[in-house]
């Protein structure tokens, strides 16, 4: 792994303010540009990064009962800066993907908060995934246009972005989901830790800020 921290935000260009309009895009028009969704402080020393599929149990599992935690005593707290990456393995065949799309369409015209409410709705709604639990999800992010989510999921609207995500988890090691790295001044490179648990990560994250 030889993509230290600077460049790593150099390349992908990752900005939590940065937020494009719908209305900026043809209809039908692939994005290919847009920042990695991040919550937490920007300017932190420790940064977390993990790599998700929205079909996977074991993400769902993740998300529910572990990130919550994570949120509340270090993101909240401001004291790490997070980061999402999709990596699509597919573990569904149709929903992996589609909601990766329709999830990014959500950050792209709401903004990153909208973004995590809408992949916790979907979560929560794993096992009995359609495409009105999709339009649900949206409308309780807060989404305005609900159509648009739509339609970036079932025509993949943001595969260039998602695709460069998933090709920089290859570059990384990622072989399933979740996967989670940590990055900061103590490191030379993101590295890969052994499990998603919040007591490992919390483990790491505390090692790093004494």
């Amino acid at each position: 792994m030889d993509i230290n921290r600077r460049n790593f935000l150099k390349a992908s260009a990752i900005s939590v303010s940065t937020v494009s309009l719908a209305g900026c895009t043809e209809p039908g028009e692939k994005v290919s540009e847009l920042s990695q969704p991040m919550i937490g402080n920007e300017e932190s020393s420790v940064e977390i990064h993990v790599f998700e599929d929205y079909s996977c149990g074991v993400c769902r599992e993740y998300v529910l009962n572990h990130f919550p935690n994570l949120k509340n005593e270090y993101i909240d707290e401001d004291l790490i800066s997070y980061y999402h990456h999709d990596w699509p393995i597919p573990v569904h065949p149709r929903w992996s993907n589609e909601l990766a799309n329709a999830a990014r369409a959500v950050q792209d015209t709401q903004g990153v908060d909208a973004f995590f409410d809408f992949a916790k709705i979907v979560y929560e709604n794993q096992s009995n995934m359609d495409i009105d639990v999709v339009r649900n999800a949206a409308e309780n992010a807060g989404v305005t246009d609900v159509e648009y989510v739509l339609e970036s999921g079932s025509n993949q609207l943001y595969s260039p972005v998602i695709n460069k995500d998933f090709k920089y988890g290859q570059t990384l090691g990622v072989r399933g989901t979740p996967t989670v790295f940590v990055g900061g001044d103590n490191f030379d490179s993101l590295e890969m830790l052994p499990d998603y648990r919040f007591q490992t990560i919390a483990g790491v994250i505390e090692a790093q800020l004494d």
